[in-house]
């Protein structure tokens, strides 16, 4: 890891450890109510969704993706690998447009990816059963717990993980208006949240409930979503069109960091989560 301490501009930058939650670096342009993009964090919760129905008896983690989805090709991948990121799946869906100034979530309604899109997914056995991140993997897994339940996957997330009740900025539509900005720049974030990317990456939130989540995570089983660096200590990233996430948790001594960066470069937040959690000790 570079010990160097990165500059905490455009940055939020929040601590839990000894039992409270502290905002250690709020730049201006991070008002008490901007609403942050957790970008691919949201896969943690997703996997965790898929943990607890499993432990509930809903559905079983070897089910296979085809019994739930239109996609043939998925017959002999489980539930289970796509939150490893081990079915052969590329990271977006054939034909997502690419750059960063193009939203990939563009034209992927539910209705219209089920049944345009999902029947062409092919897996590239190549790759399949090893580690190979994938964006679309866990679009899909959103959905087939969403047929799996009958439900939402927003609405399961509120019900299982993260209620209103301790999470009550949390969003996959943030109102107009409330996302963070800086320079005078007029931001056009992607829209994850409002189509079958969300459960891959469309989650929001105020950064309190951000680090509300990395405090909740440090006192419970992790989900097979989050990676692990030496040490045991679990941590996950997410990078969108301008803005960066970081959120990484420490269960062994109770403690977690996030940062949240806007028009910086992608390794910026976990550099400052880990400064944040371990000073300029190097952790990998």
């Amino acid at each position: 890891m570079n010990s160097r301490v990165p500059s905490t501009r455009r940055a939020f930058v929040g601590l839990y450890e000894h039992g409270r939650r502290d905002v250690k670096v709020q730049h201006r342009a991070y008002s008490a109510d901007a609403h942050l993009e957790w970008g691919s964090v949201t896969k943690t919760v997703t996997a965790g969704l898929l943990k607890v129905l499993s432990i509930d008896g809903v559905l079983d983690l070897r089910t296979s993706v085809a019994d739930l989805l239109p996609i043939p090709s998925l017959e002999h991948t489980s539930l289970q690998e796509l939150t490893l990121h081990r079915a052969g799946l590329p990271p977006m869906h054939a034909g997502a447009p690419t750059g960063l100034v193009r939203d990939p979530s563009t034209g992927c309604d539910r209705t219209r990816f089920l049944s345009e899109i999902a029947p062409r997914i092919t897996v590239n056995e190549e790759i399949s059963g090893k580690f190979n991140y994938s964006n679309l993997g866990y679009a899909l897994l959103g959905l087939a717990l969403e047929e799996a339940t009958g439900r939402s996957w927003f609405e399961l997330v509120r019900t299982h993980l993260l209620p209103a009740s301790r999470y009550p900025s949390l969003t996959t539509c943030p109102p107009l208006g409330s996302y963070p900005t800086t320079m005078g720049i007029s931001r056009r974030p992607w829209q994850l949240g409002r189509g079958v990317y969300a459960s891959a990456g469309g989650l929001w939130s105020r950064g309190d409930d951000l680090l509300r989540y990395a405090e909740d995570t440090s006192s419970m089983p992790p989900s097979p979503g989050w990676f692990v660096l030496r040490g045991g200590v679990l941590f996950h990233n997410g990078q969108t069109r301008d803005a960066g996430c970081s959120v990484m948790v420490d269960q062994r001594n109770g403690r977690a960091s996030v940062a949240h960066t806007l028009f910086r470069m992608p390794r910026t937040p976990q550099r400052l989560a880990e400064h944040a959690l371990f000073g300029n000790g190097a952790h990998s």
